[in-house]
């Protein structure tokens, strides 16, 4: 069986104080980062999956959580608040039982840990968040240790720096030893201000502008549209995923072609009075909405064809 450790690192050392005060920093400049990202990523799905479906449609599916069950009571009208009730207590829960991948909403990570016998610890990071990466790329104390044997070794490692990574991560993955001889560290907290009025204000201020979110129902009509037309959907079958995975990358394709491009312009020019031109406090305090769930959409698209 072949050995692929891409995102392998090593810390020279396994003095657990050193090694705890490099994984303090890696927290506390995560934390910054994650917060300012999720707020952006709330900020978008409020205003693009909730309000301007309501502008648009009157019955938003809200896409972007639709993988997860939060027992929405069918026909209820739920306000921004009730949804961020949800957001805050269920989604961090439901993402770490489900173990579904979901670059959107996972900020957890884990940092799984192997001291050695060389005096050094091997690193394996897990983490759905880009950023993280990025954090511990610029830290001097770890550096980027991969392997792997399944072709060949970079051109700027020598075969005798590659034979000793290879015995070093033999000796802390082979058969039986991993449970032994290696700790976690693992924070799965999702950072979500305390107080609505915080919400919303973090809200507005890093509302989408007008433009994207033009662009975003304007695709998402046509994408709509491209699914109806396709052939791929019968009166009696669902759109199977790989089909529908298809169906994506063939839509996008299509709106980078002169016509697709002349369709988005002309779909965002007709929702272009309907969506609220910029989203104030007021709204997101008198908004209510009964979400739809995505099988009664796909129900709904089966019946049109």
């Amino acid at each position: 069986m072949s050995t692929k450790i891409y995102g392998g690192r090593k810390i020279n050392s396994t003095d657990l104080f050193y090694i705890n005060s490099i994984i303090d920093k890696i927290r506390t400049e995560y934390f910054s980062q994650s917060k300012s990202i999720f707020i952006k990523t709330l900020s978008s799905f409020v205003v693009k999956d909730i309000i301007d479906r309501i502008s648009v449609e009157k019955d938003p599916i809200l896409y972007s959580l639709s993988k997860y069950d939060f027992n929405l009571t069918k026909g209820h009208a739920y306000s921004i608040e009730d949804y961020l009730d949800k957001i805050r207590f269920n989604l961090p829960c439901l993402i770490d039982e489900s173990q579904k991948r979901d670059f959107d909403w996972d900020f957890s990570y884990t940092i799984s840990l192997y001291p050695t016998s060389n005096q050094c610890t091997l690193l394996i990071i897990n983490s759905e968040q880009e950023e993280l990466y990025k954090i511990i790329s610029k830290m001097p104390e770890i550096k980027y240790y991969p392997y792997w044997d399944n072709t060949d070794r970079p051109e700027n490692v020598s075969e005798e720096d590659w034979d000793k990574r290879s015995d070093e991560w033999d000796s802390v993955l082979s058969a039986g030893k991993i449970g032994s001889i290696n700790f976690e560290i693992k924070n799965i907290d999702i950072y979500l201000p305390n107080f609505y009025h915080k919400m919303f204000d973090a809200i507005i201020e890093n509302q989408p502008s007008l433009e994207d979110r033009l662009r975003n129902v304007a695709k998402d009509s046509s994408l709509e549209e491209y699914i109806k037309s396709s052939k791929t959907l019968t009166s009696d079958k669902i759109i199977l995923d790989h089909n529908f995975t298809r169906l994506l990358i063939n839509h996008q394709d299509y709106l980078e072609t002169k016509e697709g491009k002349a369709k988005l312009e002309e779909k965002k020019n007709f929702f272009r009075n309907k969506l609220l031109p910029a989203i104030s406090k007021e709204h997101l305090k008198s908004m209510s909405f009964v979400p739809l769930k995505m099988e009664e959409r796909e129900v709904d698209l089966k019946e049109t064809c």
